[in-house]
C-alpha cells in the first residue's frame, strides 16, 4: 500500500519484482545445499573384487546364496579383511554361529593363515589381541525375543561403547520377525529395510544383512540353480533398496568346487563398483578364497 501511495503502479509493479521467497520447508536450490560430507570407498584387499565391491560407510549391503554355499565363510573373511587393511572395527548379530568356538576358530585362522589347532601359543596371543581390538558379537540370552526391535537397541548400544564400521546381521532370517497385523510381510520387511539404511547412514556404519533365498527347487542332478536377489525370502524389496547386493554360489556344498561371487546389485557405479563376479575356491587351511578367475589379477586374497 505505501509503494501504490509513493511510486504508483509501477512501483507496485517493480516491489513485486524484486521480491524474495519466504524459505520453505524441504526445498533448495543447489547452491543453498551444503557439500556433502567425504564418505570414500575403500578396497576389501580381496583380489579382483575392487571393481565390483568397494565398502564405504552409511550403506547397507544384502548377501545371499543357497545353503552351504559359503556366505558366513565370505563376510567372515570381508570383515577380518577390512580390520586387517584399514583398522576397521566389526560387530557380529550371528545367530546360526557361537562366537565361541565358531567365531573365534574362524577369525583365528584367517589371522594365522593356517588353521587354528595349528597356531602356537605366540600366534594365538597375537590372534586373540587382534580379535579383542577389532570385533565385538552380540550374544542373546536364550529366553530373548531377538526381534528387529531388540536388534536396534543393542546395536545402538554397540554404537556407543564400541564405535564400529561395520554390523553384520547373519541370517536376517532367524530373527523373530514381529510385524503389525495391518502390515503385510512385504511391507514390514521394506520398513525393516528402510529403518536399518537409516541408521546406518545416521551412525556411519556399513551393515551387512545375509539373507537367505526362499526354497529353490534343486535340478535332476541334485544341485541348486544359481540364484539372484529377487529370490531371497519375503520380499523382492531384497533386490531393490539395499545399496549392493552379493550372491554367494557354487554347485554343490563341498567346499573345494568353485565358488562365484557375484557383485549383482551396485547402487553407485563410479563410487563403490559395478556389477560383476569373480570365481575362487575356499582355501579353509587359511580361512581365506583363492581366486582363479579375477580379470587378470590370480592369487591368494
Amino acid at each position: 500500500l505505501d509503494a501504490l501511495r509513493k511510486f504508483g503502479v509501477r512501483g507496485v509493479e517493480a516491489s513485486i519484482e524484486r521480491a524474495q521467497w519466504y524459505a520453505a520447508p524441504d526445498i533448495y536450490s543447489m547452491a543453498e545445499l551444503p557439500e556433502p560430507p567425504l564418505n570414500p570407498a575403500f578396497d576389501t584387499g580381496m583380489v579382483g573384487l575392487s571393481e565390483h565391491f568397494r565398502m564405504r560407510r552409511g550403506d547397507l549391503t544384502v548377501v545371499s546364496g543357497v545353503p552351504g554355499a559359503g556366505k558366513t565363510s565370505f563376510v567372515n573373511e570381508l570383515t577380518s579383511r577390512m580390520a586387517l587393511k584399514h583398522g576397521w572395527r566389526s560387530v557380529f548379530a550371528s545367530f546360526e554361529q557361537r562366537s565361541k568356538p565358531d567365531h573365534r576358530r574362524a577369525l583365528r585362522t584367517f589371522h594365522g593363515q593356517k588353521l587354528e589347532k595349528m597356531l602356537g601359543p605366540r600366534e594365538l596371543a597375537d590372534a586373540d589381541e587382534w580379535i579383542e581390538r577389532h570385533f565385538r558379537f552380540l550374544v542373546p540370552t536364550d529366553d530373548t525375543e531377538t526381534s528387529l526391535e531388540w536388534l536396534m537397541e543393542r546395536m545402538s548400544t554397540a554404537v556407543s561403547r564400541f564405535d564400529p564400521h561395520i554390523m553384520v546381521i547373519d541370517p536376517w532370517n532367524e530373527l523373530e520377525h514381529i510385524r503389525p497385523r495391518d502390515m503385510t510381510q512385504t511391507e514390514y520387511t521394506g520398513w525393516a529395510i528402510r529403518s536399518l539404511k537409516r541408521f546406518a547412514r545416521c551412525n556411519q556404519l556399513h551393515i551387512i544383512v545375509v539373507a537367505h533365498p526362499a526354497k529353490l527347487q534343486r535340478t535332476r542332478e541334485g544341485k541348486y540353480p544359481q540364484p539372484t536377489l529377487y529370490d531371497i525370502a519375503d520380499s523382492a524389496h531384497w533386490a531393490n533398496k539395499p545399496d549392493a547386493g552379493i550372491l554367494i554360489w557354487r554347485e554343490g556344498p563341498e567346499p573345494n568346487l568353485p565358488t562365484r561371487i557375484i557383485v549383482a546389485k551396485s547402487r553407485y557405479h563410479t563410487e563403490i563398483g559395478r556389477p560383476g563376479a569373480i570365481e575362487g575356491i575356499w582355501n579353509e587351511q587359511t580361512g581365506r578364497y583363492t581366486i582363479t578367475d579375477d580379470g587378470g589379477m590370480r592369487g591368494q586374497i
